[in-house]
């Protein structure tokens, strides 16, 4: 299982977007087995909202599952993943900050 977390700002063109992270993580994916995709929002104004993103992706042929925060996206990837699993995430610096929100420096 590779987990993918994504999402995207108003502004941005998600479809193409999608199709360049699809493109690029092709190649790091197993022939039986099709990445999972978290689609979630950061928390700015400017967020495409997650149900937007979802159904973009779905009409493109990618199925995920949508959640409201960054952080109840990685933890779904999270308790999806194996020990040996990979969980990107991926999308504008806002979502980013988000999530490095969650992992405190020391």
């Amino acid at each position: 299982m590779t987990g993918y977390t994504s999402s995207s700002l108003t502004d941005k063109d998600f479809a193409s977007i999608l199709q360049l992270l699809q493109k690029a993580i092709a190649p790091h994916t197993k022939e039986q087995q099709a990445p999972i995709w978290y689609f979630t929002q950061p928390s700015v104004p400017r967020r495409k909202p997650v149900g937007e993103l979802q159904q973009t992706a779905r009409s493109m042929g990618i199925n995920g599952e949508a959640y409201n925060s960054v952080s109840e996206a990685y933890h779904a990837a999270l308790h999806a993943a194996n020990r040996n699993d990979l969980i990107l995430i991926t999308g504008s610096i806002f979502l980013v900050a988000d999530a490095l929100a969650m992992f405190p420096l020391k």
